[in-house]
């Protein structure tokens, strides 16, 4: 069942978290690692001056919000080169833009066919903060992660944070001392907030697959690229060997590409059969995020 999942790979799942009394939606993917936050007005002159009841979406990946009152909406996981579309049946509007390459949250004002950035607000004292570890503790308002690099990284949960494990939505009862997580965080000051924690414990040894193999993952940072394998520095189980033939699946951001597009310093995850507790046979790779080349 693990593998049948892994295999249909980046279908994206939506998950909705409904910001309480303010209205306001986050919504997380598994398109890319952008993090997208505006907040949406009505320009002068149009019948309806609320923003309430339109529909904000991520063009081409099924992602979408209806904004509250206040105009707010957050999307986890957007591709580059993203578009976003408003609409509303009642008035007529239906707009588009093109996602600015600026972290920076976006103040937007509507007009029935078109949509502008007005003033943006400041930018986040930092960039979007991205690691992987293990859990400390967890409460339901902090968690505690220790990094790849034996730092210990507390961060603050809120009601926006997205917990899941694939495709399922998670909460934070659901996690425990020893998980493995991937975690997307916004830094202000010396605080930082979990928009995103991504459940990744590895299949335990043993676990037999639909081949009869074992099966095995490899979650973490490409050390070297060979002509038929990566070496892939993991957390977990240090340095493991990702063997790569011809059956192997190999995304980035739902796009397929080769062996050859994957560079050192990437993040990655792998599955596959397990060969040794060094080794595996790859039978999907997954680049996550954005690298520099």
């Amino acid at each position: 069942m693990r593998t049948q999942l892994w295999r249909i790979a980046v279908v994206l799942s939506a998950v909705i978290v409904l910001g309480g009394c303010r209205g306001h939606e986050s919504i997380t993917g598994g398109y890319g690692d952008r993090v997208v936050v505006g907040e949406v007005t009505m320009a002068a002159g149009m019948t309806n001056n609320s923003p309430a009841g339109v529909r904000v979406g991520v063009s081409g990946t099924g992602m979408s919000a209806v904004l509250g009152t206040d105009g707010r909406f957050t999307f986890v996981g957007v591709p580059e080169n993203s578009e976003l579309r408003f609409s509303r049946a009642a008035d007529g509007i239906d707009a588009r833009m093109a996602v600015p390459l600026s972290s920076a949250p976006l103040s937007l004002e509507l007009r029935a066919n078109s949509v502008r950035s007005g003033r943006r607000r400041a930018a986040p004292s930092a960039p979007l903060l991205q690691f992987e570890g293990i859990v400390k503790s967890i409460s339901p308002t902090e968690i505690v992660v220790t990094s790849s690099h034996k730092e210990d990284v507390t961060l603050t949960i809120d009601d926006h944070t997205v917990i899941r494990k694939g495709n399922q939505s998670l909460q934070t009862t659901d996690l425990k001392t020893g998980d493995r997580v991937h975690v997307k965080a916004k830094v202000t000051d010396d605080s930082k907030l979990a928009l995103e924690i991504m459940l990744q414990n590895p299949a335990d040894d043993g676990e037999v697959d639909d081949n009869g193999g074992q099966t095995m993952t490899a979650n973490g940072t490409v050390k070297e690229v060979g002509a038929d394998q990566l070496i892939v520095t993991t957390q977990p189980r240090g340095d493991v060997v990702v063997k790569v033939d011809s059956s192997t699946i190999i995304k980035k951001q739902g796009v397929h590409i080769t062996l050859a597009d994957i560079h050192v310093g990437d993040e990655v995850n792998t599955m596959g059969k397990k060969i040794d507790d060094h080794t595996l046979q790859a039978r999907q790779i997954e680049v996550r995020g954005v690298s520099g080349h």
